[in-house]
């Protein structure tokens, strides 16, 4: 009995460590990222970027398996990891054969911006005058990166043969390097007459102090095209590095890490370790699907080669099985009901799903709603522009009460900034531009509300043309009239101010000097330049700054109350330390400066200088002090004269008594 205890005790503990292995493997989540530089650098890259979706979503720990280019499609097809992280002609390959899905695209940053594009470039030394096209490569040497490679071998390629070069039959040796450096190296030590690596290769090694860029000629053709990036480029622009999902990874999973990708901030540990500002919305990879087809490659190797003769001859026994299943279906009819139940199954996650979608829209339209900017998505090629409800009441429409079109939003711009604003937004549209402006629109009741807007695009196509666009409309008008008032109040006093004997100054409501009148250096002996410069502190004697410091909280705190009297005016005596270090006495009157709707934007203030009456006063007091001493002295010789005729009387009075009596 007691060897029965002890046996069922030690299968309960290994029941409980094993359903807590079992709990410790669901809440693990691989992400397989392609190791372009070695698994080291590539746990330091990455490893941040797991660290942050760990703790961007509770119950989860992700993890960074480093894989190479051979093992890429064996983890994915096993399921060993969750996520992969490859570059983009891996993506289409394992996304045509084994499901995979794209979450987000890869924000690179590249020249201190940040790029959801790269390219490939081509090139030679600068002094190889015997090439300057594509077709001066027939017959010399030639070094790429890695068959696999995309940016460092497939897009040239594609260039190449686009004009008609076969590289393995053209050239007279094409050989891989491995390593973007080791195929710039070959090409500066001569060791073959061109290379191409991915764009901004060239830049990188150059700030690295390895290569000058003067040595290298490229090769700029990029498919006849028009190409937006401020890198040396021979090809044409394709997306960045996708984050995609795995098959086995639910969608909940899936969306959780693609919002807490999409969330990641530039600065960042995260995107400082990855050198990235973050990630996008999966971008539109049909470019990469072109260049793949156009070289046979990946998904498209066995297209156009595939004859009737070839399926039968390979397929015989599929062909014959798929004869003698149709018969079988009668049979198989009779679990018709499993099949029913299991389609049930999937048309309820699918409801799921949907519904999932649907909540998430409908948070995303509430917080438009509750959002205090306008928001607007514009679709460039049908000229249809959507409105949150917050851009029309902004101005004071109902919901869709304007039509949905530029146009209509271009005709409301104030005819002063039209002439600047319509090209801003066609340089925008065509050139993939962003932009910031300020200018004013026309509102329902026909008045004019100061807007700042700014806007970005995307979904580009191959010739770097933007199809979409979208941006943000905010309200500043109270800001404008503000600026506003402030500006008339200076420009009403400057003049005055200008020729004042007294030393006029404005501040604005966090009590910061905006302007001093030229007075103040005859007065105190500083520049205008150096009062502004120096803090109250340094200019006012202790007495004096804790008194004024008193004074403009106090006023500060009235002005917030609702009855505040906008006529009140305050005035103080303080003391002032000049340059040389003498002090002088002003009389300060303090007035808020008000906009147009009677707000505070500002405190206005006239020094006057006193010190003629306060030496008056002292020498008033000084007088009344030495007359009230006169005055004592008075009294007290008027006292002591009385006593002494009182004392003779009395005195009197005893000698005459004294001399009868002797």
């Amino acid at each position: 009995m007691k060897c029965f205890r002890i046996i069922t005790f030690v299968a309960l503990l290994f029941y409980i460590g094993m359903v807590n292995i079992s709990e410790a493997e669901d809440n693990l989540v691989k992400i397989g990222v392609l190791a372009k530089r070695g698994p080291e650098m590539c746990l330091e890259k990455w490893s941040p970027t797991a660290e942050y979706l760990s703790a961007k979503i509770p119950g989860k720990t992700f993890e960074v398996v480093p894989i190479d280019f051979e093992q890429i499609y064996s983890c994915v097809e096993k399921g060993d990891v969750d996520f992969i992280l490859a570059n983009s002609s891996f993506y289409v390959e394992l996304e045509s054969w084994y499901g995979v899905n794209r979450i987000a695209t890869l924000k690179n940053i590249r020249l201190g911006r940040a790029f959801s594009e790269f390219g490939g470039v081509i090139f030679c030394k600068a002094d190889r005058n015997d090439i300057r096209q594509l077709n001066d490569l027939k017959g010399k040497t030639f070094m790429a990166v890695k068959e696999t490679s995309f940016g460092g071998w497939r897009m040239a390629w594609r260039e190449l043969k686009d004009k008609g070069i076969d590289p393995h039959r053209d050239f007279q040796k094409l050989e891989f390097g491995g390593t973007h450096d080791t195929v710039v190296c070959a090409v500066k030590d001569g060791k073959v007459d061109a290379g191409t690596v991915r764009t901004d290769t060239l830049e990188r090694m150059q700030a690295e102090g390895k290569i000058k860029l003067d040595d290298y000629y490229v090769i700029h053709e990029h498919g006849g095209g028009t190409v937006h990036l401020p890198f040396l480029h021979s090809t044409r622009a394709y997306p960045e590095w996708p984050m995609a999902k795995v098959m086995h990874v639910s969608e909940d999973l899936a969306e959780k890490v693609t919002v807490a990708l999409l969330q990641m901030p530039p600065d960042s540990h995260a995107a400082i370790a990855a050198k990235c500002a973050g990630w996008t919305i999966p971008l539109h990879y049909q470019t990469v699907h072109e260049c793949l087809r156009e070289l046979g490659i990946g998904p498209y190797k066995d297209i156009g080669k595939i004859t009737f003769g070839d399926v039968v001859s390979n397929y015989w026994h599929w062909i014959i099985s798929i004869f003698t299943l149709f018969f079988l279906s009668v049979i198989i009819s009779i679990f018709s009901v499993k099949f029913n139940a299991k389609l049930s199954l999937e048309i309820t996650e699918r409801k799921q799903a949907e519904e999932a979608l649907r909540a998430t829209s409908e948070r995303l339209e509430l917080a438009m709603d509750a959002g205090e900017h306008g928001f607007w998505d514009w679709n460039i090629d049908t000229n249809e522009v959507f409105f949150s409800p917050r851009y029309y009441t902004m101005l004071g429409y109902e919901n869709k009460e304007l039509p949905m079109v530029l146009d209509t939003w271009i005709d409301l711009i104030h005819p002063e900034e039209r002439e600047t604003i319509v090209p801003e937004v066609q340089n925008y549209a065509e050139n993939a531009e962003p932009y910031e402006v300020e200018f004013r629109l026309k509102c329902k009741d026909g008045s004019w509300k100061w807007i700042s807007g700014c806007g970005k695009s995307f979904e580009l196509d191959e010739n770097g043309v933007s199809h979409r666009a979208v941006g943000l409309h905010v309200d500043i008008t109270d800001r404008k009239l503000a600026e506003e008032a402030l500006r008339e109040s200076e420009k009403k006093y400057r003049l005055l101010a200008e020729n004042a004997s007294d030393v006029i100054w404005t501040r604005d409501m966090n009590l910061n000097l905006t302007y001093l009148s030229p007075s103040i250096e005859k007065l105190t002996g500083y520049s205008i330049e150096e009062s502004m410069a120096l803090s109250n502190s340094e200019r006012m004697t202790p007495a004096s700054r804790e008194l004024i410091t008193k004074i403009f909280e106090e006023e500060l705190k009235l002005e917030a109350q609702d009855d505040a009297d906008p006529s009140r005016v305050r005035t103080l005596e303080i003391e002032m330390i000049c340059k040389d270090g003498s002090t002088v006495w002003f009389e300060v009157s303090i007035k808020f400066l008000r906009n147009k709707t009677g707000q505070a934007v500002g405190i206005f203030g006239i020094s006057r200088d006193i010190r003629e009456r306060k030496q008056a006063e002292e020498e008033k007091n000084k007088l009344e002090t030495q007359l009230q001493q006169s005055q004592k002295m008075e009294s007290i010789g008027t006292l002591a004269g009385g006593i002494a005729h009182d004392f003779n009387n009395a005195l009197f009075s005893i000698m005459g008594y004294t001399g009868l009596a002797m």
